[in-house]
């Protein structure tokens, strides 16, 4: 019984470990850090308007 209980520690240790790592590294997955050069024309098939917003930062 002991050894059931030290392993289902150590299976939710992992667990948590792993969730932690994604949690930290999510922004990484999500958005690809990749730059487009500034006259990237995308391809779309519904009409669009690209506007480009400036900030005083």
């Amino acid at each position: 019984m002991h050894n059931v209980k030290k392993l289902s520690i150590g299976i939710l240790l992992i667990y948590v470990m792993i969730g932690a790592s994604i949690f930290y590294i999510q922004e990484k997955l999500i958005f690809l850090p990749s730059k487009l050069p500034m006259d990237h024309a995308y391809q779309m098939t519904v009409p669009f308007e690209e506007l480009f917003l400036e900030s005083e930062d």
